[in-house]
């Protein structure tokens, strides 16, 4: 399996000259014009600690607030077509690399180099091995489940989520897990604050790295290449994703996705966008296609979708469709939708959809009956099993909510392939049986804030994100 962490490079849309803290590498191309990145230094440090239990490791004490210089930013030129951005500094804080310059067809603003990585990662206060299920609670505490035998082996107190955590990433370099919480922009039914904010976690020293206050709603983000891209939310009327320094918070740009912009995907440094909004799914930088459909629902919407290993097929879920369709990236086309029958239960009927690490199963939600409808991931899909919950999902409400406490659901496989989560529900489910292997009280009560992360001996080394991707 690749390592996501490990490959990621920096990814930004050709908005002017651009500074990127603590990003890993920089080889996607912008556009045209000539760019020079600035300087300056970029300083992390630590938020407030809350309270820290962890067994089966070693706890150690909270981490007192560090600091993390980012390197200077490279140059990068352009004439007249694409401009590759520098390549990043040495694995401890340094100078990023010169840009190079490339030719072609003229295009728009082009951007500078890469700024230099950021350094190695703090030192860790824990002893985890193997993979690790995190999973928040409306009540401000993140929660550590060791894989397989479901024993929590940490809690820790102190997220700022008591207004509705709406989505999560997280970056395995760094050890950082990355989450927003608010509102979902103007249009948001149940909170006063119509805004959202983005915050960082150490998963390293058990702490807030920081918590910004934005401008604007969010929903799901996703993270790559030292960046945090942030949708303005579905009850947003814009097309807008905003994207942020992952070490500090500090906003870069915005770039434009589907309309009322809520699910994103970063993967090779293309972005994935999904408006609930929308008849088609965005897709930035990616070679040829920028559109991906059309809905084959009579209502718009994007909803939960993932993206195969090689990157060359989208799977994907709409508004008002039980079902869903696989789509060819190379042309933006769908090749085949997979209905499951009428809708009588909710406008996202198939909240979730997740593709197994080896790409060769997809499981979708079919919450109006309760269950999971397993299929081969291919380009004529074919059921191979109809899985029910044994702890319901439709009609219900998750606990310790702000608001927007229906249940809609969530689909994930762990990284090994071995399970898949069942958001909403609770149920966990055995892959190589499609059985329920147990049940999670705190997946029963959350959808939006659980990524697993891969450890060994004390050391991140991989992520699943939040969304099931295949390798």
């Amino acid at each position: 399996m690749k390592t996501r962490g490990l490959i990621q490079c920096a990814s930004v849309a050709s908005l002017g000259l651009l500074a990127l803290a603590a990003t890993q590498c920089s080889t996607t191309p912008t556009t045209n014009s000539t760019g020079t990145g600035t300087g300056g230094t970029v300083a992390t440090s630590g938020g407030s600690a809350g309270s820290a239990t962890v067994s089966g490791g070693t706890a150690g004490a909270v981490a007192s607030a560090g600091s993390t210089s980012a390197g200077m930013a490279g140059t990068g030129t352009g004439t007249a077509g694409s401009a590759v951005g520098g390549s990043g500094g040495t694995a401890t804080a340094g100078t990023g690399g010169t840009g190079g310059t490339g030719a072609g067809a003229g295009g728009t603003s082009g951007s500078g180099g890469a700024a230099g990585a950021g350094g190695a990662h703090p030192t860790s206060l824990n002893n985890f091995d193997g993979p690790v299920f995190y999973i928040t609670k409306g009540d401000g505490t993140l929660h550590a489940m060791q894989e397989g035998t479901w024993t929590e082996i940490g809690t820790w107190s102190g997220l700022p989520i008591t207004d509705a955590i709406r989505g999560s990433d997280a970056d395995p370099v760094q050890g950082v897990f990355y989450f927003t919480h608010g509102a979902a922009g103007p249009a948001s039914n149940g909170i006063a604050d119509k805004m959202g904010s983005l915050g960082a976690w150490s998963l390293y020293e058990n702490k807030l790295i920081y918590d910004k206050k934005l401008t604007h709603g969010v929903d799901q983000p996703t993270y790559g290449g030292g960046v945090v891209y942030v949708p303005a939310g579905e009850y947003t009327d814009s097309r807008a994703w905003f994207y942020y320094n992952a070490a500090d918070g500090r906003l870069i740009g915005q770039e434009d996705g589907g309309s009322h912009p809520h699910d994103s995907i970063y993967k090779n440094g293309h972005r994935y966008y999904g408006g609930t909004e929308d008849t088609f799914l965005y897709a930035l930088d990616l070679p040829g296609v920028q559109k991906i459909g059309p809905s084959p629902s009579g209502t718009a919407g994007v909803r939960p979708y993932t993206i195969n290993g090689p990157e060359t097929r989208a799977f994907i879920t709409w508004s008002n469709y039980r079902g869903f369709s696989v789509a060819n990236l190379a042309t933006g086309a769908i090749i085949k939708s997979i209905s499951f029958g009428g809708n009588p239960c909710h406008i996202a009927p198939s909240h979730g959809i997740s593709i197994s690490p080896d790409n060769k199963e997809v499981y979708v939600m079919d919450s109006c009956i309760d269950s999971v409808q397993v299929y081969t991931a291919t380009d004529d899909p074919q059921l191979v099993i109809t899985i029910p919950f044994a702890h319901k999902i439709h009609g219900g409400n998750e606990q310790n909510c702000a608001w927007d406490c229906g249940k809609d659901g969530w689909v994930m496989h762990s990284h090994d392939g071995k399970y898949v989560y069942i958001a909403d529900s609770g149920d966990i489910i055995d892959t190589a049986t499609h059985t329920i292997a147990t049940y999670m009280e705190y997946l029963a009560n959350c959808r939006h804030g659980f990524v697993e992360m891969d450890w060994k001996a004390g050391q991140i080394v991989d992520t699943t994100t939040h969304v099931g991707l295949g390798y």
